[in-house]
């Protein structure tokens, strides 16, 4: 009687860790990669936000979207990089390192956050990375490191 109980002690659990196994190999699935290496480059976003007259709009609100690959909305949102204008209007941040980037698809986003302050309220503005000036400041180590780039992303924005 014992040898059984055991038996079928030791199927439901057998069951129930093979589900569980089955099952927590997903849970990071879409936010973390299980391998060795991956894709990455690093990024510096630069550039100066205007508005039609040509002066400088301070407290503008960019963030960097660089949609990265095989992931889903919210993980890339959960990798969006924020800045802000100053009071020349330049907004600029050093180090942006992305794993799996597709500047095909990254996006650069402009929004008046602070609505009539500093100069009036400004439309929002995206523009894709395609439509920027990017320089590649360092080649990468092989497949899995792109390499380092700037983008330079000027931007005059309208009022509303």
């Amino acid at each position: 009687m014992k040898a059984r109980i055991i038996k079928w002690y030791n199927l439901f659990l057998g069951a129930l860790l093979g589900a569980l196994g089955f099952s927590s190999c997903d849970i990071f699935g879409p936010i973390m990669r299980v391998e060795y290496g991956q894709p990455n480059a690093k990024y510096k976003l630069i550039g100066t936000v205007t508005d039609e007259a040509g002066k400088p709009v301070k407290g503008i609100q960019v963030s960097f979207h660089p949609e990265l690959v095989n992931t889903s909305e919210e993980v890339n949102a959960w990798n969006t990089d924020t800045l802000y204008s100053d009071a020349s209007g330049k907004f600029s941040k050093d180090v942006l390192k992305y794993d799996w980037p597709d500047l095909d698809n990254a996006v650069v986003k402009f929004r008046d956050i602070d609505g009539p302050d500093n100069g009036g309220s400004f439309k929002p503005k995206d523009v894709p990375v395609s439509a920027l000036k990017v320089d590649q400041t360092r080649k990468g180590e092989g497949n899995w490191n792109q390499g380092d780039f700037t983008i330079t992303a000027d931007a005059t924005l309208e009022k509303e």
